[in-house]
């Protein structure tokens, strides 16, 4: 993390960001030590900041996107299923499409057709 700031000849400017999170995944059990180095002008006394650590966190991004593969191959399925049914009703004496229209289910006036 990293946060500039500064005035120059065209005025105030500011780089990076005040705060930042990090989720590291699948650290085994054991005892840790959290080393921080700020760092600053010697003109700043003290430099205050706050740190948060939350273990077993659950990630919604990686249940979404799992989620997101498996759906992949059923909606290629569901496609393929409804291509197939389509060409195999165009084929037929009876289409689909001619049963759906006389029954009155499809948008449109049906006085167009008389």
């Amino acid at each position: 993390m990293s946060y500039y700031f500064g005035r120059d000849s065209d005025g105030s400017w500011t780089e990076g960001s005040k705060s930042d999170s990090v989720v590291i995944s699948e650290v085994p059990p054991g005892n840790y030590y959290l080393r921080i180095e700020p760092e600053s002008d010697r003109s700043f006394s003290t430099i205050t900041y706050n740190v948060e650590v939350v273990r077993d966190v659950t990630v919604l991004r990686l249940y979404l996107v799992a989620f997101g593969a498996l759906m992949v191959p059923a909606i290629f399925i569901l496609w393929r299923t409804f291509s197939f049914e389509q060409m195999r009703w165009a084929e037929s004496d009876h289409p689909l499409g001619s049963f759906l229209h006389q029954s009155g289910f499809t948008s449109g006036d049906s006085d167009d057709d008389e």
